[in-house]
């Protein structure tokens, strides 16, 4: 898999600019949690309302109510394929796993 080198550089380079900390995940080594510091929320805030204008513009204005119902029915059941251990013990929100 190519991408995860790319995600450890990543998230390397968010470390290294003090916007998140990374530690090793309890329940499985293999995983790593990554959590925002006070600085990465700050960014994390100032971006925030460009982002929203951005999906509202290139997504949810270009969709009818309809198909805004179907996008959600279809997110939801990608959730669940995606994600069918949510209720294991390792946040899977909060966690990359990269080497």
């Amino acid at each position: 898999m190519r991408s995860l080198p790319r995600a450890s550089r990543i998230v390397a380079r968010l470390e290294a600019d003090a916007l998140i900390t990374r530690s090793t995940c309890k329940t499985d080594g293999r995983a790593v949690i990554v959590t925002l510091t006070p600085k990465g929320e700050d960014v994390l805030k100032a971006a925030t309302p460009r982002h929203d204008r951005l999906v509202r513009e290139f997504l949810v204005d270009a969709l009818s109510a309809e198909q805004l119902a179907q996008l959600r029915n279809i997110a939801s059941t990608l959730e669940v394929h995606l994600h069918p251990d949510m209720a294991s013990p390792v946040d899977r929100q909060h966690v990359v796993t990269a080497t």
